[in-house]
């Protein structure tokens, strides 16, 4: 009787949690927003940026070579953030 109910049980849990992947609509994911890969390459910067400061912290890169890419980026993110700057750029 016991394996019987845990067997039923078993049933059951697969049924409640297969039933929204084989018998829901799958439906496409449409972006509104019309800039998210200018997003997505500022994010990408600060993400950069935040690697840049760990590694010179962490002393793998000079001073010269930290200052010189941190000003590149800077400026790349601060373009990028400009409201009338093309995305080719």
């Amino acid at each position: 009787m016991i394996i019987v109910l845990s067997l039923l049980l078993f049933i059951a849990t697969v049924l409640v949690i297969a039933y929204p992947l084989y018998f829901q609509k799958v439906s496409e994911y449409i972006s509104g927003n019309e800039n998210s890969s200018d997003f997505n390459e500022q994010d990408s910067l600060l993400s950069a940026l935040t690697d840049l400061e760990e590694e010179y912290q962490l002393g793998r890169i000079s001073n010269e070579d930290y200052q010189r890419l941190k000003l590149h980026f800077q400026r790349k993110y601060l373009h990028q953030k400009k409201p009338g700057s093309s995305k080719n750029s």
